[in-house]
């Protein structure tokens, strides 16, 4: 290398601040490499090992081993030939493909490397010589030894000539002299002209030299090898081989890259050679052939073997399947993990086959990322443009083509369209079958209800024939209802049911006119409902979801235009898009699918210059293509140049939201443009990014902003007739920002906009159920407020302030009604219009009502308005039944209860509600007595409760259920009051009454002792008769007992019993004799009527246990029977007590029939009977005198008080 070019190196060197990574082999390997020091110890057995093999894939570091070998070891470096054919090109066919070379060119590669390794003086006599640059000095020397020798010779062999010319070279001379100056002049330029000469001639002979050989060769396309001859190569030159490694000290031949030609035999050939030379007894040194080759070069695992002398193994440091760490460790250096993550490094890796590979993509990505990025300042995705460099790598030619504009990665993009458009007749296609479906389907429907009905008409006529009309009602005035308005789904089996249907008219089978009345097809109508339901079900579902279908195609339709080509591989049959060429390149169909590869390639390997947009323009260009967000504020230069540059289908995409291009887009464009309409569109999908736009930008303060609002809001409301339903659901809205917004649209949006956009009357109830609406829009115009109310709203105000309202807008919402009828708003209404009837309103609201003006027709519409059909029962709910409501006057009571004659649900309640009470029914109704109403007062005691009241209303009406209540609810009152001036149909009415409680009618009957009862006892019933006989209305006579038998024994038993004396001695015992039983359960009965009863009676149809403990009490003379009878049907414990009270009744053997029957210790009696044995019993008073008895009738012998305080008996033996 020249000075000047080392110290041009030296500059360049110190100028390059980018490190990086060479692809030459890497001479820098750690000294204690394994394969170093295996090398070394191969090389070191050269006298055995001649051939020696560096196995590995390519790209494992085999060269690499070579050169660090050789660096670390200069002495074997010297000694040391490396031949590599990387460098020859091959002859290609085009036909074939095939890019082997021939093993004639790989042994004009090898020996052209060879010879080309020394100077051509280190071998001197052999034949083959390369172009060389000869040495001056060397051929001057030549020349003037060629000189020297001809004088020489011309002295010897010719003297006289030789004294010839030295004599006319001194008389020259001699001459010359004789010139002075000018001798020396002349002397100088014939010296230049013959160093001018020489020099020329040096060059020509220099340049003779330099092409003169015996035989002229060409190794490859350089050196040419005696063309004339066919002598040529290793076997045919062996004696050249031979005579360079004799003549050089080159005794170690690393041979690389001659696998990648395909030729097995050059191999053969080279361990031919090496075994030649080494048998050569020139040579004195053995000759080592080294060669670094693929595994796979040799297929046979013993050729492998055979062939080489020992072999290896290079193990690789990175191929595909941890080409992920090394990537990802150049990444992490390059302090760009954050851009490029490890998900894209892991999955882009498995295609970068080897590490050489890997360190050029490096080297390229760091020469491409400051130039195409942070240069030209682009806001580009950092991982697609590592993707295309690894493309670019892999598969340069494709790469270069698509530089150009051209190739198989272009036609991907440029088929895009075409692909689209094919999914889009595809989608039409299915669409257009949907909706086709879906009209048959609505048709089956119809022909599924026709089919029903049909079957409903056949049925209505007991399948006599088709029924043409039903009929409710007879004569003119009947209704008709026509069987093909059932048919074609005009009327519904419900309408006839609701009215019922009398008779019907039908065509019979015979062609004749008929009818049939008083048709019962009550049953039919649930019948056929149940299957039309279950039809109609059915087909609707199905419609429902062929619905649902049509919107998912059509919401795929819409989003194709907004696809990317990822999604379109993704989504969509590859085999129908992608050409075969593709397909079978791997590497792009996953960059293509993962998006790696987009649209926007092409800003990843082409400058961009700025001249119509700024940088931050192209940015924001960039963005949106990208589907990258920017901020919504991000400042714009040249928007109208942006906006030019997008299509109008980005302007469907959410990256596309910009506060500067809405400003122009509103201020410039139309509002039907294609792309500010596609702006808008997207606004109204309610979408949170969409929302924050449209939020942001309302936001704004600018002066454009605030200019282009009206239109933003016009145009907005346009499309979005959802929009005040999204704004009041969001629930991050205060009311007061609901409110901004709502006057937003009060402002600028079309009347006929705001009526759309109160389809579901969301606006219309937002303003009539907050408070005070009115006043948080006084900002708007009265005139404008009335427009919206009058022509898109359904307002009905409910809790304004009206006091700050203009009076203009309080008489327009009173003219129109647009007021819910409530007590706040009535009592805010009549603060304007009349404040005096303002004051306590909300105590009697309905009776200062009353009080308006009927001359001031706009006061009255307020009473028009509450009386009309379904107001009056709201007028009641939100006011007259208000809690503070209660003291309504009595003409305001009786005019409501007049009003609500059709709703008795109100009259209850308002008399329920109301604290006035009357003092007399008639107060309460305008006319005649009305009996509903009065009995609405009774039963909610909203009159005295006096025999007044009980008298008018019973004069009017007689007793009544509510009359009844009324009484019992207030009997201590009614009682209490002033005695009611009666007659004795009251009286006669009063007792024959069954509705009466045994309570109130036994308060009652007192009032009324004196009177007497005018019908027939059984008239009155028998609950009634019950309290008249417990109080003694009726004395006892045959008459009355008769009367009062006919209607129960049970009432004739307490007839008797209330008169017992009289009973004994008016009644016959036969009378008597027939109420026995319940007599004699009575407790009240007397012992004269038992012993009556006793006397005439046996006791086996008389005692059951009811009368036997009745009588067990009672004191009567009692006989056996009765006594055995009563002691039959007593309980145990009242046995005892029984037989102890009528001992003197009874002798031994009625005493041992007695203890046979009762329990514990007195049983002992008849168990122990005849016997001498002892039975104790409690010393009471009555074992006592039982004792005394048993001894006095011989069942027991003696009687003893014992130690314990035990009676002992003890028993006699009966003879």
């Amino acid at each position: 290398m020249g000075y000047y070019s080392k110290r041009i190196y030296c500059k360049m060197k110190q100028n390059n601040k980018k490190k990086l990574d060479d692809l030459a082999p890497n001479d820098n390997l750690k000294s204690d490499n394994e394969y170093l020091e295996l090398l070394d110890e191969v090389l070191k057995k050269c006298d055995r090992l001649h051939n020696v093999a560096l196995t590995g894939p390519y790209g494992s570091g085999k060269s690499s081993i070579i050169a660090s070998y050789l660096k670390r070891h200069p002495d074997v470096e010297k000694i040391s030939l490396n031949i590599s054919l990387a460098a020859f090109s091959s002859k290609q066919d085009p036909d074939d493909g095939d890019t082997s070379l021939t093993e004639e060119e790989i042994q004009r590669g090898i020996l052209k490397q060879i010879f080309y390794k020394v100077k051509p003086s280190e071998i001197p006599l052999s034949r083959y010589r390369k172009l060389h640059n000869p040495s001056v000095i060397k051929i001057f020397i030549i020349l003037i030894t060629l000189v020297l020798s001809f004088l020489i010779g011309l002295y010897i062999f010719d003297y006289g000539l030789w004294s010839k010319n030295r004599s006319l070279l001194d008389q020259a001379v001699k001459h010359a002299h004789a010139f002075g100056m000018l001798y020396y002049i002349i002397l100088i330029v014939i010296v230049v002209v013959s160093g001018t000469l020489l020099n020329i001639l040096v060059k020509a002979v220099a340049h003779i030299l330099s092409r003169l050989s015996l035989s002229k060769i060409n190794v490859g396309k350089v050196a040419e090898v005696d063309r004339q001859t066919s002598e040529s190569f290793f076997d045919k030159n062996m004696d050249e081989l031979a005579y360079f490694f004799e003549t050089t000290n080159y005794r170690i031949v690393f041979f690389e890259d001659l696998d990648r030609w395909g030729n097995i035999d050059i191999f053969s050939h080279l361990r031919e050679l090496n075994s030649l030379l080494n048998r050569d007894d020139a040579i004195k040194e053995p000759l080592v052939f080294v060669y670094a080759l693929g595994d796979d070069m040799f297929q046979n695992e013993e050729e492998r073997t055979k062939f080489f002398d020992y072999i290896i193994p290079v193990i690789p440091v990175m191929n595909a399947t941890n080409a992920g760490e090394f990537l990802l460790e150049k990444v992490k250096h390059g302090k760009l993990e954050p851009k490029i993550t490890k998900d894209f490094i892991f999955d882009v890796s498995p295609y970068i086959p080897n590490i050489r590979v890997l360190v050029n993509i490096w080297n390229e990505f760091e020469v491409y990322e400051p130039i195409i990025i942070k240069k030209q300042g682009l806001d580009l995705d950092v991982e697609k443009l590592l993707a295309l460099i690894i493309f670019k790598n892999l598969y340069p030619k494709e790469f270069a083509e698509l530089e150009l504009e051209q190739g198989i990665v272009k036609d991907v993009f440029n088929g895009k369209e075409a692909y689209l458009q094919t999914i889009k007749r595809d989608l039409k296609e299915q669409i257009s079958s949907l909706e086709s479906k879906i009209e048959s389907t609505k048709n089956e429907v119809l022909e599924s209800h026709k089919e029903l009905m049909t079957a409903f008409l056949l049925e209505t006529t007991n399948y006599q024939g088709v029924t043409t009309s039903f009929y409710h009602g007879y004569g003119y005035s009947r209704q008709k209802f026509n069987s093909v308005n059932l048919l074609n789904g005009k009327q519904t089996l419900k309408d006839l049911k609701d009215v019922g249907i009398d008779n019907i008219e039908y065509i019979s089978f015979e062609d004749t006119q008929e009818r049939r009345i008083d048709c019962n097809i009550d049953e039919l109508y649930n019948k056929y409902e149940s299957r039309i339901e279950l039809a109609t079900s059915a087909k609707e579902s199905k419609v429902k979801d062929l619905q649902s279908q049509l919107q998912n195609l059509k919401r795929r339709m819409t989003e194709l235009d907004l696809v990317t080509l990822a999604e379109l591989i993704e989504n969509y049959p590859l085999d129908d898009y992608l050409p075969d060429e593709v397909k079978e390149n791997n590497l792009l169909v996953f960059l293509l699918r993962r998006g790696y590869i987009d649209e926007q390639y092409a800003s990843y390997i082409n400058y961009f210059k700025g001249n119509s947009i700024s940088r931050e323009d192209q940015n924001f260009i960039l963005a949106v293509k990208n589907r990258k967000k920017l901020p919504q504020s991000y400042k714009l230069t040249k928007v109208a140049n942006v906006a030019d540059r997008l299509r109008a289908i980005d302007f469907s995409q959410k990256e596309i939201y910009n506060n500067d291009l809405m400003d122009y887009m509103l201020r410039e464009y139309s509002s039907t443009d294609q792309k500010l309409e596609a702006f808008i569109k997207q606004l109204k999908d309610e979408t949170e990014d969409s929302w924050l736009f449209v939020s942001n930008y309302l936001a704004l303060e600018t002066d454009q902003a605030k200019k282009n609002r009206c239109k933003f809001i016009r145009i907005l409301s346009y499309a979005w007739h959802n929009m005040f339903n999204y704004i009041q659901d969001r629930i991050d809205l205060s009311p007061e920002t609901v409110d901004c917004y709502l006057e937003l649209i009060f402002k600028f949006a079309d009347t006929s906009d705001i009526k759309e956009m109160d389809t579901s009357k969301s606006i219309s109830k937002y303003l009539s159920y907050t408070e005070n609406s009115l006043q948080r829009f006084e900002d708007i115009r009265v005139s404008r407020m009335t427009e919206i109310l009058d022509n898109a709203l359904s307002v009905k105000f409910s809790k304004e302030d009206l006091s700050d309202v203009p009076k203009s807008m309080i008489n327009h919402i009173t003219a129109k009604r647009y007021y819910k009828i409530n007590e706040k708003m009535l009592d805010e209404i009549l603060g304007r219009l009349n404040p005096d009837l303002q004051k306590s309103f909300n105590k009697h609201a309905y009776t200062n009502l009353l009080k308006l003006d009927r001359d001031d027709n706009l006061q009255m519409q307020i009473l028009e308005y509450i009386y009309e059909k379904d107001n009056l029962s709201i007028f009641m709910d939100e006011v007259v039944l208000a809690d503070d409501n209660i003291f309504e006057s009595i003409e305001a009571i009786r005019d409501l209860l007049d009003r609500l004659k059709e709703n008795e649900d109100y009259q209850d309640r308002l008399l329920q509600h109301e604290e006035f009470v009357g003092v007399s029914l008639s107060e309460f109704t305008l006319d005649e007595p009305d009996q509903y109403i009065w009995n609405l007062v009774l039963k909610n005691s909203r009159v005295k409760a006096t025999w007044s009241t009980v008298g008018e209303y019973w004069s009017s009406f007689k007793f009544s259920p509510e009359l009844f209540q009324f009484i019992q609810n207030n009997i201590d009152s009614i009682i209490a009051s002033d005695r009611l001036v009666c007659t004795q149909d009251f009286v006669d009415d009063l007792f024959i009454n069954a509705t009466w409680d045994d309570d109130t009618f036994s308060s009652l009957a007192p009032c009324f002792k004196g009177w007497k009862f005018s019908g027939t006892i059984s008239d009155i019933p028998e609950q009634n008769l019950r309290v008249l006989i417990d109080q003694d209305f009726f004395k006892f006579t045959q008459e009355y007992y008769d009367q009062v038998k006919s209607v129960s024994d049970e009432l004739a038993t307490a007839y008797i019993l209330k008169h017992q004396l009289e009973a004994l001695d008016k009644l016959d015992i036969s009378d008597i004799n027939g109420l026995a039983i319940n007599l004699l359960a009575s407790p009240s009965i007397s012992s004269e009527l038992i012993n009556r009863i006793v006397d005439n009676n046996l006791p086996q149809k008389m005692v059951d246990q009811e009368v036997a403990m009745n009588l067990a009490n009672k004191f009567f003379d009692v006989n056996k029977q009765w006594f055995f009878a009563i002691l039959e049907n007593l309980s145990d414990v009242k046995r005892v007590p029984w037989m102890q009270r009528n001992i003197d009744l009874l002798d031994r053997d009625d005493f041992r029939q007695c203890f046979s029957k009762l329990p514990g210790t007195y049983h002992e009696f008849y168990e122990k009977y005849n016997s001498l044995k002892e039975v104790k019993l409690d010393n009471t008073k009555g074992n006592v005198a039982l004792s005394e008895r048993l001894r006095n009738v011989g069942y027991i012998t003696s009687s003893r008080i014992k130690n314990d305080g035990k009676l002992a008996v003890k028993l006699k033996k009966q003879p």
